[in-house]
């Protein structure tokens, strides 16, 4: 049995039955199992949930019984089998079928005949059927072409026009290359480059903050792996999201406080800008995520963050209310910037109701927070504008004592980036 494959077939079938994320699905199956390729086992769970609504549109018209018809541990077995035939290229037809036949004698059987009668037929049919017509339904055709959700791409096209909201759909169907952010206070980002480079890694620092490293090409090596990420020199974090610890700027000395920190990854950036002085006062809800950024903080050097369980939408008792130079507040939000990495994202129904209540709420208090004349970062890491520019347009209409003195939104298929927004307000001196 192709134990690479029957690992992608039981992280799949997880995430279906309990909504677990793609990439805590693999890391927790690889801490505990063996797979012959961990590469091969991204590919597949990856590839089989960012492209599982354009797999199911064109399984529908092969199944007699349709996609819902169909119980749902076949239904893993046909998308992956169907997923390897349309997209994988250095996978041989023969192979893709066979192997899904084997996993479907082990996990479902006597049904084994069907599923490889279902993926020759695919072999058969699917050249000759079309994606929706985008003259009668310019929705339902982005929909399938860009496998994701029709409420996400109504949303999407209503907010930024039909030709924008393509381009963004097409630019997050794949993820950004992996990035490093460099610990400033233990070396520079000139020589992590040179040391990652002399590794055979192809790489570059960033355009949209310099102390982040773009990994083209890591040559399969694994990056916790690295003497650079066990001594505290390196971090895994995108550009886009260091940016956002960048344009906070905190200073040594300041009082920080980061509202919805973990796992950390900007919470430490901007401990290293601090230069390890001040505090930074880190918050969660749940004890096991402030676990993970104290365990980070430790390998970083970092003594300057304390951790704080606390709901950041209710009445908050923090060590310096009212006090601090500067609050973060990174929400939680939808987080259609990054499709391209969280590929579970496109798939569900958007409902931002209630996400736009807990932002307002968590917004407020951070400004309660701030000191006068102090600054509060408002960010996300979605393109939904009635998550970011509406929310702060609508906190700042029922308040005088703040003013927004920087905006921006990063649009995939424009800016290159990742989507993610981020607005600088500054709290009115007394």
């Amino acid at each position: 049995m192709d134990s690479t494959r029957d690992a992608a077939f039981k992280i799949l079938l997880e995430m279906e039955k309990e909504g677990t994320y793609s990439n805590l699905a693999i890391n927790n199956y690889l801490s505990s199992h063996q797979v012959e390729s961990p590469g091969m086992l991204r590919k597949l769970v990856y590839g089989v949930t960012e492209k599982s609504l354009y797999l199911d549109y064109f399984l529908d018209k092969i199944l007699t019984k349709g996609v819902k018809g169909t119980k749902l541990n076949v239904l893993t077995l046909l998308r992956m089998g169907a997923y390897q035939l349309e997209f994988m290229d250095s996978v041989p037809e023969y192979a893709a079928i066979n192997t899904t036949v084997e996993l479907a004698r082990k996990y479902v059987r006597g049904m084994d005949k069907f599923v490889n009668g279902v993926l020759r037929s695919w072999q058969r049919v699917k050249p000759e059927l079309s994606l929706p017509d985008s003259e009668e339904n310019f929705t339902d055709y982005l929909s399938v072409r860009y496998s994701c959700h029709p409420s996400i791409v109504s949303l999407i096209i209503s907010q930024y026009g039909e030709a924008e909201g393509e381009a963004i759909l097409k630019d997050l169907e794949h993820p950004k290359p992996p990035a490093v952010r460099v610990n400033i206070m233990r070396n520079s980002p000139g020589e992590m480059l040179k040391e990652l480079s002399s590794l055979g890694m192809e790489c570059s620092i960033g355009d949209l903050s310099e102390r982040v490293i773009i990994l083209q090409d890591t040559k399969d090596l694994s990056i916790t792996e690295l003497d650079s990420f066990k001594e505290g020199r390196i971090s895994i974090q995108s550009q886009e999201s260091c940016w956002i610890a960048d344009e906070a700027n905190p200073k040594p000395g300041y009082k920080v406080l980061d509202l919805c920190a973990a796992p950390g990854g900007k919470t430490q950036a901007m401990a290293e800008l601090m230069e390890n002085r001040g505090s930074i006062d880190a918050c969660d809800f749940y004890e096991h995520r402030l676990r993970l950024i104290e365990i980070g903080a430790k390998r970083l050097g970092l003594n300057n963050i304390d951790v704080h369980q606390v709901d950041s939408t209710g009445n908050l008792n923090m060590p310096h209310s009212g006090e601090y130079d500067l609050v973060l507040a990174d929400v939680p939000c939808s987080g259609l910037g990054v499709m391209g990495k969280k590929p579970e994202i496109r798939n569900r129904e958007i409902n931002d109701e209630d996400l736009i209540k807990t932002q307002k709420l968590i917004l407020e208090n951070a400004i309660n927070q701030a000191k006068p004349s102090g600054r509060i970062i408002y960010s996300t890491c979605t393109i939904n504008k009635r998550e970011n520019h509406e929310v702060v347009e609508a906190v700042l209409k029922d308040r005088k004592d703040i003013r927004v003195i920087n905006e921006r939104q990063l649009i995939p298929g424009t800016d290159n980036y990742d989507g993610f927004y981020m607005s600088v307000i500054e709290k009115i001196g007394e």
